[in-house]
């Protein structure tokens, strides 16, 4: 009943419509951003322009309604040859591993004949859909790159097609053949693991997954048909949302957000679109998803906060059953992270679980021991000297007289959370980085512990826990190859075994000194050379570069970074200065938006070579979870604390 007495119309007006004097300011602002918004989603190219589409409407073509029946791929091939699982012979020689001699069956001389009959059948309807393609290549011009990777595996398919028919070697055939139909069906085949390994970009894709192209071109095109207003009127709820619960606080915060955001949309729609184009390793776009991705991603970002702006009487409620059962959310927290990581196989929901969980409960533990915490501290300021805390621990333990020293009675109250609260967070930044790899997530905890280590301990526990994690990374950079071949990828980047950086850095280069502009940006240069598949998640302040130029990079970043700052003062101001039960809300946005302040400088100065890459993604503007999440939750948390 409280609920629907919060939403009646009454205290609706009431608390966020003050006056008409606010109202109409307020109404021009929440214009203006919408107004910004419109004016940047009116920037994304026309759907037909889009390589997606356009191999959307390749594959409903006249060609595609009578394939050919199915040929005998390579590994049904080399099944049938040898009579062997592919797991006990050499497909790429025929050769059984166990006795390293040539395998064939009784029927190897009739599979051969057959397999040699179908990919020739094959061979013919690929030159008919890419005769098909090259008409309508007059009408649909972004259709070129596809008859130019055609042509050139057709070519290389009839190159292959006369030594393999030629031989007298029956072994010698069936090894051209294997090969040719690797070729023929875009796959790769490891001998050392007896793997076999689709190429997902290929362009024999358009040949064995019509359906799912013309899916997946159907969804960009409604996606872009929809996405002014869907994201439009979006904004407006939220725009209207925060001024009800936080007045002009809510409309600068979220105004904000949501043009950061709406550029993650934008860099969505432009690689979704064109990535790949002159490129014939990707002649189908690896990110041709990431639109439709990325808008549901961020629909769910408006949902959450609109969930917290409206339903405060229950976040509040779970806040406080946190904070009486501490001790069990601890746990419960470590579960979830656990299952994110290893039972969903997410390291993104594992990431944000683990910056989540960690931030509530460094909250709870403030909210419940701040106060004693800071007594201690100003009235007893030895409490917590090395003697005195393992007084604490033995008297907890039962080893001690608690009578006999009320100090020690008072750290025994804090110590029991304390120790949970600590063994929480070095347990689990040994499972992360160490079990599931995760070296961005668990860099970003450690840097949370360690400023509520500061806020509760001061300085010199913090500086222990700061030393201990530097002497950790040293560890696990001699230890890990994949931690060294980053910080080889940061020192020589043009010689390093990983080639990103040396691409990105030639396109940071083209892009000096005002960048390509705002859907026009080059993803592959005149040679086909493309920028890594990661970028929309690990490279974005690179992807800015290629938008605006470098100035305009820097720009954003000391922007977004004094953006988290002022919001993560004002949530500790209100922590500070409000005695109500939305404290701890507060606190758990602040350490929210500490971690997303890290999380930005990390990236940004990963992308500049000054610290080595972590995989993490810039907040709000990158793709995923692990971009959106934390900040979402963040402001969500703030304006709902925020009294009218």
């Amino acid at each position: 009943m409280v609920f629907f007495r919060q939403l009646s119309p009454v205290t609706f007006f009431s608390n966020s419509l003050a006056s008409g004097r606010e109202l109409l300011p307020a109404l021009l602002v929440g214009i203006a951003v919408l107004g910004f918004e419109f004016g940047m989603l009116s920037r994304i190219s026309p759907p037909e322009s889009s390589n997606v589409i356009a191999i959307g409407e390749v594959v409903r073509g006249e060609a595609f309604k009578t394939p050919p029946s199915l040929h005998m791929g390579p590994r049904e091939f080399c099944e049938k040859w040898t009579g062997k699982p592919v797991d006990e012979v050499d497909c790429e020689t025929g050769i059984r591993l166990s006795d390293l001699k040539p395998a064939r069956s009784d029927t190897a001389l009739d599979v051969l004949n057959l397999a040699r009959e179908q990919a020739q059948e094959h061979l013919k309807w690929m030159k008919t859909v890419r005769q098909e393609l090259d008409l309508q290549r007059k009408n649909r011009p972004q259709q070129a790159n596809l008859v130019a990777a055609l042509s050139a595996r057709i070519d290389a398919l009839e190159g292959l097609s006369e030594p393999a028919s030629a031989a007298e070697d029956r072994e010698t055939q069936y090894r051209a053949l294997f090969q040719w139909l690797l070729l023929m069906d875009g796959i790769n085949y490891d001998n050392l693991r007896s793997k076999f390994q689709i190429k997902r970009w290929d362009i024999c894709r358009i040949l064995d997954e019509p359906d799912i192209l013309a899916r997946r071109g159907l969804a960009q095109q409604s996606a872009l048909a929809n996405l002014h207003w869907v994201i439009i009127l979006g904004s407006a709820v939220i725009l209207t949302l925060a001024f009800w619960r936080a007045q002009w606080l809510g409309m600068i915060c979220a105004g904000v957000y949501l043009c950061l955001t709406n550029l993650s949309i934008l860099i969505s729609a432009d690689a979704a679109m064109h990535f790949g184009e002159n490129s014939l390793k990707f002649a189908l776009n690896p990110l041709g998803n990431q639109l439709d991705r990325q808008l549901y991603i961020q629909i769910s970002g408006y949902c959450i906060i609109a969930a917290l702006l409206i339903a405060r009487s229950w976040v509040i409620r779970f806040f406080n059953v946190v904070i009486l059962n501490q001790n069990i959310f601890i746990w419960l927290t470590a579960l979830l992270i656990v299952s994110a990581y290893y039972i969903l196989k997410s390291p993104a929901l594992g990431s944000e679980s683990f910056k989540v969980g960690l931030a509530v409960l460094a909250a709870s533990l403030m909210i419940d021991q701040g106060r004693t915490l800071h007594l201690i501290r100003k009235y007893v300021p030895h409490a917590f000297t090395p003697r005195m805390l393992w007084s604490a621990v033995k008297s907890v333990a039962g080893k001690g007289q608690l009578n006999s020293n009320p100090t020690a009675r008072v750290i025994a109250h804090i110590t029991i959370p304390l120790m949970n609260f600590t063994g929480f967070g070095f347990v689990m930044l040994s499972l992360v980085p160490l079990i599931f790899h995760d070296l961005g997530g668990s860099l970003v905890a450690a840097l949370m512990l360690i400023t509520t280590l500061f806020l509760v301990f001061g300085a010199r526990p913090a500086m222990l826990s700061l030393g201990t994690m530097v002497m950790a990374g040293a560890i696990v950079s001699m230890a890990s190859e994949k931690v060294q071949g980053r910080i080889a990828l940061m020192h020589d980047p043009m010689t390093a075994d990983v080639s990103d950086f040396a691409r990105l850095k030639a396109f940071t280069e083209a892009t000096q000194p005002d960048g390509f502009g705002i859907s026009h940006i080059a993803w592959c240069n005149e040679r086909g050379t493309c920028l890594p598949r990661q970028l929309l998640s690990d490279y974005i302040p690179t992807v800015l570069n290629g938008i605006s130029g470098p100035w305009f990079t820097t720009a954003l970043f000391v922007f977004i970074c004094l953006y988290f700052s002022f919001m993560a003062a004002i949530a500790c101001w209100m922590y500070l200065t409000d005695r109500g039960n939305t404290r701890m809300a507060s606190m758990v946005a602040f350490f929210l938006l500490i971690a997303t302040l890290l999380q930005t400088v990390i990236t940004f100065f990963g992308n500049w070579r000054w610290i080595p890459l972590t995989g993490l993604g810039v907040p709000l503007i990158g793709i995923g979870v692990s971009t959106m999440l934390a900040p979402t939750l963040a402001l969500g948390l703030l304006l709902m604390s925020r009294r009218a």
